[in-house]
């Protein structure tokens, strides 16, 4: 995400209720930049069965405060435009597929 239209957007997809997972990150962020390929990789195994989306804290403060974002990263899961889920701070390979999986089950 890099600017306000693609927030716009992102925020259209959710309230649209199909299920988006939405990766919360900071440019500073070291865990961040290490976690987003992770990410990156499992949008790429499971994008026919949901949404998933990269958004820059600092440019989508207020969906990350709507959310509970307290620290990063974080990813959220939205389902029927709602916030359902949240698996915060590092996380390995392993518990980011049983939180995908446990969210799309």
């Amino acid at each position: 995400m890099s600017d306000s239209r693609a927030i716009l957007e992102l925020t259209r997809r959710i309230a649209s209720g199909s299920p988006v997972f939405l990766f919360f990150s900071g440019s500073w962020c070291g865990a961040c930049r290490a976690m987003k390929p992770l990410f990156l990789s499992a949008a790429k195994n499971h994008s026919a069965r949901a949404e998933f989306a990269v958004a820059d804290i600092e440019e989508a403060t207020y969906l990350a405060a709507d959310c509970g974002v307290s620290s990063l990263p974080a990813i959220v899961f939205f389902k029927g435009g709602e916030d359902v889920d949240m698996l915060a701070g590092r996380f390995a390979a392993g518990e980011l597929e049983a939180f995908i999986t446990r969210m799309l089950a």
